[in-house]
């Protein structure tokens, strides 16, 4: 039985499918869910992906995980109504990218800069019509913003890897019955 996507996760599907053909993307992830837990009296919260009912991938920058991207959307969705009985849904979105140089580019890494990256995935989201990139972020304390980041070893903010979050505004057409 195939699932059923709605709203914004049917977009995502299709950016994941034109993500994963990119040769520099070894797992595109759908879109993810903060955790929380707690350590020592504290709160810690990171990205995650559901695998089950009861376990995650924890998507802060690991060399296990590879190449990857997943999505974030946050918690607003505006809501246009056309004259026609259509809805049109706004989604603040972004797509944070976590890319190892080496594994990416192979023996021309070295030759490479994060611009390179950016551009190759740039390229995969001028694709989508319904979707209008508004900034990127490439310090890593603003791809990670809005979670406890003292957990990530600072070796993933620097060559050869690179991390870096596409902030999107996406729309998403429905027809209302009303």
């Amino acid at each position: 039985m195939a699932f059923d996507y709605k709203l914004i996760d049917s977009a995502v599907v299709e950016l994941q499918t034109l993500l994963e053909a990119l040769p520099i993307i070894g797992k595109a992830y759908g879109v993810s869910e903060i955790q929380y837990v707690r350590k020592d009296k504290n709160e810690y919260t990171y990205p995650a992906i559901r695998v089950n009912d009861h376990d995650y991938i924890n998507l802060f920058p690991d060399h296990n995980l590879g190449n990857y991207t997943f999505f974030t959307v946050r918690d607003t969705i505006e809501v246009q109504k056309d004259y026609k009985a259509a809805i049109n849904l706004d989604f603040k979105t972004s797509l944070t990218c976590v890319i190892h140089m080496d594994k990416a580019y192979g023996v021309d890494a070295d030759e490479r800069t994060i611009y390179n990256p950016i551009d190759d995935v740039l390229s995969v989201l001028s694709q989508y019509k319904l979707l209008r990139v508004e900034s990127i972020e490439k310090d890593p304390k603003n791809v990670f913003s809005g979670y406890s980041t003292r957990d990530i070893d600072v070796k993933y903010y620097m060559h050869p890897y690179s991390v870096f979050k596409f902030n999107f505004n996406m729309r998403v057409n429905t027809l209302s019955n009303c």
